[in-house]
């Protein structure tokens, strides 16, 4: 056992993996879990350690240094569905704070879209006037 502190990025200290590679892996899997729930763009949330919850618009791996910078859509439900994907629309808020704050990562379908149709179909949900896929169901 060595009896020098270890401090990150000292010679000899293993490189742990950068902020900006694990949000890039992070926003491959918000885009992977929009395009299998067929939704243009995934409801995106975060818990933190104090215990709030945000939705967000945009999380980025800056200023750095173990710290991210997180958007969040603004509280006010009144300014419609695309306030999140609004490059214009204002920002009201953002934190920066150290990646170790966020607790968990939900995705989500976005409210009111409907899940796309898959499976079993019963003959009762087919069109009447579509007597050949009746017959083939």
């Amino acid at each position: 056992m060595s009896g020098q502190v270890w401090v990150p990025g000292s010679a000899g200290a293993p490189t742990p993996p950068s902020v900006t590679d694990f949000l890039k892996s992070i926003h491959a899997q918000i885009q992977a879990f929009a395009e299998h729930c067929q939704c243009e763009r995934a409801v995106v949330e975060v818990l933190l350690h104090d215990g709030r919850r945000l939705r967000l618009r945009s999380i980025s791996a800056e200023p750095g240094f173990g710290w991210v910078t997180l958007q969040p859509v603004p509280e006010d439900a009144d300014r419609g569905p695309d306030v999140e994907s609004d490059p214009d629309a204002p920002v009201e808020e953002s934190l920066m704070l150290p990646l170790q704050s966020i607790v968990r990562i939900v995705m989500r379908r976005p409210d009111g879209e409907e899940p796309p149709r898959f499976g079993f179909v019963s003959p009762d949900d087919v069109d009447e006037g579509d007597d050949e896929t009746a017959e083939a169901g």
